[in-house]
């Protein structure tokens, strides 16, 4: 049968035993104007399901929507560089120190603009306008320290926004190649982070799978772009928005709405059963 209510009726039959909601945040779980999916709460109060997120987001500008949610479990953060509970730390993996003042370094020689981000505060290099909206995020929620590299304060993350490819390829080439252990790459659209190799949204959701005795098959994973390939890789039943990037389309099993039609709650409203229904 190729109908759509046959193909709905397998994907529900698959999904029937999902258990937690895996989200990223920007361009998923959020709309373009930054708004969370206006739904998801009564979805999931429907469909029994717990939730938390899976970003690229650091701690001080995802509090906010742990709260909107009333999120319990542990959440990633940093592209995997933390798993955080409440206000414990459950998992850190910071940028090698000699590592990072060798990146730095590249991105300094080309002139290109970067955020260094530790727990508690940011270090701003550079001159960029497309980096003053990460900046504004974090006013008055971490110290931010301008034109200053970080000493021995651990870097999580470093962020780069350039909207030219060819000049990144060469500095990604240069870190990627200088820098063992750590790994500059694209994270979404002309934005692109520099953290330790191990911090990956796959490898933290595995730790977290273990942590919650939870089975992958038992998850949904929402994202869509380049960072959220490795959490589809861990998790089965992964599903890229409308508005992912094509590769990441092609590494899903399932595709949601937009995320600027509330495309999470919406597909777990047609695709999982409601409590009172299942079986």
């Amino acid at each position: 049968c190729g109908s759509y209510l046959c193909k709905t009726e397998r994907i529900m039959q698959r999904l029937d035993q999902i258990r937690l909601i895996l989200a990223d945040l920007d361009g998923t779980l959020l709309n373009d104007d930054k708004v969370m999916d206006t739904d998801i709460k009564q979805v999931l109060q429907e469909r029994n399901l717990d939730i938390t997120f899976v970003t690229g987001r650091n701690r001080h500008i995802v509090s906010d929507f742990i709260e909107e949610l009333h999120v319990v479990q542990p959440f990633i953060i940093n592209n995997g560089a933390h798993i955080i509970q409440g206000s414990q730390c459950l998992y850190q993996r910071c940028i090698e120190q000699n590592e990072l003042e060798q990146a730095l370094q590249v991105l300094i020689n080309h002139e290109t603009a970067f955020l260094a981000y530790s727990d508690d505060s940011i270090y701003c290099c550079g001159q960029s306008r497309s980096l003053e909206r990460f900046v504004t995020r974090l006013i008055g929620k971490c110290a931010i320290h301008h034109e200053k590299l970080p000493q021995q304060d651990p870097i999580f993350k470093v962020t780069v926004v350039s909207d030219d490819k060819e000049k990144m390829g060469t500095v990604m080439d240069i870190v990627n190649t200088m820098c063992p252990s750590a790994h500059l790459v694209p994270s979404e659209g002309n934005v692109y982070t520099l953290t330790h190799r191990d911090a990956t949204k796959g490898n933290a959701v595995r730790r977290l799978l273990d942590l919650l005795k939870i089975d992958a098959s038992q998850v949904l994973a929402f994202g869509d772009n380049y960072n959220d390939i490795s959490m589809f890789e861990v998790i089965p039943n992964s599903v890229a928005m409308s508005n992912a990037e094509p590769l990441v389309l092609s590494k899903a099993a399932f595709v949601a709405g937009s995320n600027n039609a509330n495309g999470v709650s919406s597909f777990i409203r047609d695709h999982i059963q409601p409590l009172k229904t299942k079986r």
